[in-house]
């Protein structure tokens, strides 16, 4: 049975572009509601029914951490999956989301570095929030993009097109899926949001502030392919059984 899904956000040029990416992305999704906050959002669901609600974090009246508290306290609600909306620098905020119980997070906006970069091409962001926050990333070009996706859907790619999209980022997220599980030993729970994937020219993945990337670079027939992963705390040092606050990536 197709999805009905919530978009929750005080902005509608937001819920507009939201409802664009989701009708792309070739879910089965039936209908697609709106509200500009979570009062409006609990009104909404109490007269239809919702199998994932979508929602911003900073909205006036009733904000995306409420809404979410009151849906994980509903025996009527507590099931449906929420994945929150957040702006770059709001990892704080979504270490919250992640104890309240989220299902994961999209990130808005990317960030677009000008500087060239001879593997730019195809580069997939996934956010990593909990007491430790940051990024990890794949870059590739368009060649190596259409081989992971042949690879993944047995289905030959040519071009870079929706389907290689979606390959690129279900990659991304079981790599750093992957990573993220092995670090939680260590850190504690650790949330991933949703992958964005750009393809264009000239995207290169950066790090905020002095936090450095941890860089593992692969070849695939003379064609290179970069994991990228930055991490550091959201607010304080975890303390690790070495007493050494730094990650250190194996693959």
């Amino acid at each position: 049975m197709d999805s009905d899904v919530l978009i929750v956000d005080d902005s509608a040029a937001i819920r507009k572009i939201l409802t664009r990416v989701l009708r792309q992305t070739g879910m089965a999704i039936q209908t697609i509601h709106e509200a500009g906050d979570g009062q409006d959002a609990l009104a909404l669901m109490a007269q239809h029914r919702i199998d994932l609600v979508l929602s911003d974090i900073n909205m006036p009246k009733m904000d995306g951490l409420q809404l979410l508290g009151a849906l994980k306290a509903s025996p009527q609600w507590h099931n449906i999956p929420v994945v929150m909306i957040t702006t770059e620098g709001g990892e704080t905020k979504v270490a919250d989301a992640v104890r309240l119980g989220a299902a994961g997070y999209v990130r808005k906006p990317f960030t677009a570095d000008t500087t060239a970069d001879p593997n730019d091409g195809v580069v997939s962001f996934i956010g990593i929030a909990g007491s430790w926050a940051g990024t990890g990333s794949l870059t590739c070009s368009p060649a190596m993009a259409c081989r992971i996706c042949t690879a993944m859907l047995m289905t030959e790619a040519s071009a870079v097109n929706e389907d290689v999209l979606d390959a690129v980022a279900e990659i991304t997220n079981m790599i750093i899926g992957s990573v993220k599980t092995d670090l939680e030993s260590e850190l504690g729970p650790l949330g991933l949001s949703i992958p964005t994937v750009v393809f264009g020219r000239n995207f290169k993945t950066r790090s905020a502030g002095t936090t450095e990337w941890i860089n593992v670079r692969f070849l695939w027939a003379e064609d290179p392919l970069l994991i990228k992963m930055c991490l550091a705390p959201s607010e304080k040092p975890h303390a690790l059984p070495h007493g050494n606050p730094t990650c250190a990536l194996e693959i």
